[in-house]
């Protein structure tokens, strides 16, 4: 594998901290909307600057991403780091004990610092449902193409 960036690996590391700042199980819609709240999150007004630096073309790579996070957990369910279960709602992702452990593992700068900021977006997102964050991200998509 030549390239690391934009690659269901990259998107497994991010998705083990986003579950733990979740603290429950969650759909792949709303895991690729919050990760990606997450990593964009200076467009979402809940920081000074996005983790991943500035990028006036991010709103572009959401559809690609939810294709990346979808194989990221499907890779992490055969690999035991996640369980899923199927409700009203769908294919619900959580950690597994494993992930946890895996989890703890993760402490780099970065880590630290994706933490902080998966847990702002899951407390201030707490109240919106899987379509809510969808239209978030195109309603903040339409307003960034307008600047």
């Amino acid at each position: 594998m030549n390239e690391v960036f934009n690659t269901p690996f990259e998107i497994s590391l991010r998705m083990v901290l986003l579950l733990s700042a979740c603290g429950n199980a969650i759909t792949a819609d709303r895991a690729a909307a919050l990760d990606f709240i997450t990593v964009y999150s200076s467009a979402f007004h809940l920081s000074q600057q996005s983790i991943n630096g500035e990028n006036d073309f991010g709103f572009s790579e959401f559809a690609t991403r939810r294709e990346l996070v979808n194989k990221a957990l499907k890779s992490m369910v055969i690999d035991g780091l996640m369980a899923v279960r199927r409700d009203e709602l769908g294919f619900q992702y959580s950690l597994s004990p494993s992930g946890r452990k895996f989890c703890s593992s993760l402490n780099s700068e970065y880590a630290k610092e994706y933490s902080k900021l998966a847990a702002i977006t899951v407390r201030s997102t707490k109240t919106k449902s899987d379509v809510d964050l969808l239209t978030l991200i195109t309603h903040e998509s339409t307003q960034s193409l307008r600047r």
